[in-house]
């Protein structure tokens, strides 16, 4: 077996550059060049709950200036609440953006909900339009809330611990609602 000192090179020179790359890195896999951007909470830029009456599944997608640590959706009517977590998918290398997704089930039988794979909320215009909803998203680092917002039927959180966040004009089209401006 012929050795070629070409690849030999190549390979050495792609395991210094990864070297270099996790080097980089500080605080747990930060890329040390983000400081900045991670000084700013994470501030929602906007937000999309559908849901898809062919499959019996909700989507939630939230967009973010900044990293963040996740976000939580909460879903409520006046006799039941559902808590769901978004998980980011996509984060800005430079810490300049994140995007959240969560999707959901729908069953039947609110019992059988469960936090973050199904809802008990069933996938109807008339539901879509009952809910209030509040979604949050948590600073990267602290994981504090940095930003919430809220739309549907008012409804006050608080009794579940949650603190007051700006209303959201919605503009509905059958069974999604795209959050288009804040109305604070």
């Amino acid at each position: 077996m012929e050795l070629n000192p070409t690849h030999a090179l190549n390979k050495k020179a792609s395991i210094i550059a990864m070297l270099a790359f996790f080097s980089s890195c500080a605080d747990g896999g930060t890329p040390a060049n983000t400081t900045e951007s991670l000084a700013t909470p994470p501030q929602i830029q906007s937000a999309r709950l559908e849901c898809n009456p062919d499959s019996d599944s909700w989507t939630a997608r939230a967009f973010t200036d900044a990293w963040t640590h996740g976000g939580e959706l909460v879903l409520a009517t006046p006799d039941r609440i559902e808590i769901h977590s978004l998980e980011s998918i996509r984060a800005a290398p430079l810490g300049e953006g994140d995007e959240l997704l969560l999707n959901l089930l729908s069953v039947a039988d609110p019992d059988h909900a469960q936090s973050g794979s199904k809802t008990g909320y069933l996938c109807s215009e008339a539901q879509m339009i009952a809910l209030s909803v509040r979604l949050s998203v948590l600073e990267f680092e602290s994981e504090t809330e940095s930003d919430c917002w809220r739309w549907g039927p008012e409804l006050d959180f608080s009794p579940w611990g949650y603190s007051p966040c700006g209303r959201v004009e919605v503009e509905t089209t059958t069974v999604e609602s795209t959050v288009s401006a804040v109305a604070n």
